[in-house]
């Protein structure tokens, strides 16, 4: 709060520079005298908070160089009107920069790989959408689910100890989205949805698509064909976390680190193949974040001529994308949690089994044992 409005009151200031210094004018130095003492002072005070608050760079950057007397700020900003239009703006991004630097080093390296994958052009678009159709909608549970997973939360409250695989969940709440063991319709759902939704929006602009198209004499198959007046577009889907631990260290110092892998690794084994046409990767993050491979694909699609007679047709198709994509994200949390609680159970009913063996062997031991010493006192032994 201090921050704020001492930044608010030094902006407000050299805005208004021009102005007091007309005022200075025609009321006279005399009687104005006071008044610019206390403003003096206080703009000192101001300054010297203000820098407090900022890097060093910043400061050099967007205030006024110390070596100007704190009489003449009013003149300094005058001649850089520039600066001063926009300075509680750029003062208070530096403030937040900073702050969010100091948190963000204290973070861990999952979580700092989620924050920025969030943080990237378009990645929230599912936040602030209007649900105004069903693809738009998200469920309650699926907001709620995946709205833990935004803010770095686990995805419930009672999470199993362990996955299926034996993962420790408590060290790796957010497995369930890239755990190699769960394969199947459940996990494949999210990125099959994805596909015939690029495939609905590819048709409404024209084109034709093909999903999952036979490839003569090739041995490798890909997601979707689009076919244009311009040619043939091959796409093919990947969805990444950027928190699992393969990828994780590079994920938390670089944005967008898990998507570029994966769509380098699907361009290298497209390129090994026999594929005579070269397959663009759709890489997408599951928090959101997409590659400029991919955006080229969205924005191909925008500019068909059919598309540009649909009102915000790129608009529209990103969010329909991000909604697509949380809402698979938590039905796959959803899926692996069903799975490691069944796990779970069937481990605690085998645990609990053996120890009511245990427990039979030891009762019948101590049975034979009392039985020894009553019939050797029955004997006088």
């Amino acid at each position: 709060m201090m921050a704020t409005r001492r930044i608010a009151w030094l902006a407000a200031h050299a805005q208004a520079a021009p102005y007091l210094l007309q005022h200075l004018k025609q009321t006279g130095p005399t009687n104005s005298r006071p008044h610019r003492t206390r403003t003096a002072f206080t703009i000192d005070y101001s300054l010297r908070v203000v820098r407090s608050m900022l890097s060093e760079a910043s400061c050099d950057k967007l205030l006024p160089p110390s070596t100007v007397a704190i009489e003449n700020m009013w003149s300094f900003w005058n001649d850089h009107k520039a600066l001063s239009l926009e300075m509680q703006s750029l003062l208070t991004h530096a403030r937040e920069d900073l702050v969010f630097k100091k948190h963000f080093d204290l973070c861990s390296p999952s979580d700092q790989a989620r924050i920025l994958s969030s943080s990237q052009k378009g990645a929230n678009t599912w936040l602030t959408v209007v649900p105004s159709s069903r693809r738009l909608f998200l469920s309650d549970f699926e907001f709620r689910t995946v709205m833990r997973l935004h803010l770095g939360l686990t995805p419930t409250t009672d999470m199993p100890p362990a996955c299926a695989c034996k993962s420790d969940l408590k060290e790796q709440p957010l497995h369930h989205l890239h755990c190699a063991s769960f394969t199947g319709a459940l996990i494949t759902s999210r990125h099959d949805r994805i596909v015939r939704l690029l495939a609905n929006w590819a048709r409404k602009a024209g084109a034709i698509p093909v999903v999952e198209p036979a490839m003569d004499g090739a041995s490798v198959r890909v997601d979707l064909a689009i076919h244009a007046a311009d040619g043939t577009s091959l796409i093919d889907v990947v969805v990444s976390d950027p928190t699992a631990q393969s990828i994780v260290g590079a994920a938390s110092k670089t944005p967008l680190a898990s998507a570029d892998r994966q769509a380098t690794i699907k361009r290298n084994n497209y390129e090994s193949s026999n594929l005579h046409q070269p397959v663009t990767p759709f890489s997408i993050e599951c928090f959101g974040a997409m590659t400029s491979d991919s955006l080229k694909v969205v924005d191909g699609l925008a500019a068909m001529p059919m598309a540009k007679e649909i009102p915000h047709f790129r608009m529209d198709m990103l969010a329909e994308l991000s909604c697509e994509l949380q809402r698979g994200n938590a039905w796959a949390i959803s899926a692996g949690l069903a799975r490691s609680r069944t796990a779970s159970s069937r481990l605690q009913y085998r645990v609990a089994g053996h120890l009511r063996q245990h427990s039979a062997r030891g009762e019948e031991s101590r049975s034979l044992g009392h039985w020894e010493e009553d019939r050797q006192l029955d004997i006088g032994v």
